[in-house]
């Protein structure tokens, strides 16, 4: 470590005290970006058993850096004060300390992590001075990294969980934002492996970075729950046109122009399981039905 680089290790041991949970608030620039309900009835649950055991590191001005989940499930379990270790720490080093913290419990999500290490980077680190501080490798920052060059909306499938990391450097071969947004979804609705993306990728990359037709509708909400606002509008619409007619013929020049988008056609595992095909094969089941009723 540089001579000039400030140290994380205080030079003592601070003592305990304890402050009213009220003069105490959550960092801003904590990494984490929620804490689960069910986590913190448990951790509730034990503090009210048997107290607050490791006590809370905060400032002076009582901005916590260490022990969010503690001072969320101490509000829960109804404490009125909470112990705690003060020490006068600046931006960076908060900054580095809830990282580290988040990192030892696991308890952030790649791309959580990643922005941390963004805002750390911004902050004057150096990538091998940052992983030399908090102790990971530059491999894995760099990694991680390359999540925030993703789509929004691609993101948000790597914050819960839906997709691998290895995923991320095949999904940024796709130029278009649009177009990495379908094939992250196939990947993550599918269960597709990570050659079986890049494949589809490889093969399609003309179709996959040329603009797909722009869509009037309105765009997709991942954190809601249920359909997104572009599916209740397509569906809206469908429904204002259910006297229109159109032709299987018809159905059949769309089905393979879009199909074929994919470059994927000679992958019959991930053609046999495209929703699509499913769609196409009820209309076809309905369309008889209705032949042989004539």
């Amino acid at each position: 470590m540089a001579d000039n680089e400030p140290s994380m290790n205080s030079p003592a041991i601070p003592s305990t005290e304890t402050w009213p949970i009220d003069s105490l608030r959550p960092n801003p620039l904590n990494p984490r970006g929620e804490l689960h309900p069910a986590g913190l009835e448990d951790l509730a649950d034990s503090i009210r058993a048997q107290g607050v055991l490791q006590p809370l590191l905060v400032t002076p001005a009582g901005v916590v850096v260490a022990g969010h989940r503690r001072l969320a499930a101490a509000r829960l379990a109804g404490l009125s004060d909470v112990p705690v270790v003060i020490r006068d720490l600046d931006r960076v080093q908060q900054q580095e300390i809830m990282l580290v913290e988040n990192l030892q419990r696991q308890d952030i999500s790649p791309v959580e992590e990643a922005r941390a290490y963004r805002r750390l980077l911004d902050g004057g680190h150096t990538t091998a001075q940052l992983g030399r501080r908090i102790g990971v490798s530059s491999a894995r920052i760099n990694a991680r990294l390359v999540l925030l060059k993703l789509e929004e909306q691609v993101q948000w499938m790597f914050h819960r969980g839906d997709l691998p990391l290895t995923l991320a450097s095949v999904l940024l071969k796709v130029a278009d934002p649009i177009r990495q947004r379908q094939v992250a979804t196939m990947a993550a609705r599918r269960q597709l492996t990570v050659p079986e993306i890049e494949r589809i990728v490889d093969r399609g990359a003309g179709a996959l970075q040329a603009p797909p037709p722009r869509s009037t509708l309105a765009p997709e909400e991942p954190e809601k729950q249920g359909l997104s606002p572009s599916r209740v509008a397509a569906l809206d619409s469908l429904a204002k046109h259910a006297g229109s007619t159109l032709s299987l013929g018809d159905l059949a020049e769309l089905f393979r122009d879009t199909c074929c988008a994919c470059g994927a056609e000679d992958l019959p595992t991930y053609c046999t399981a495209c929703p699509m095909l499913d769609l196409v094969n009820r209309v076809l089941v309905r369309a008889e039905a209705s032949d042989s009723g004539r």
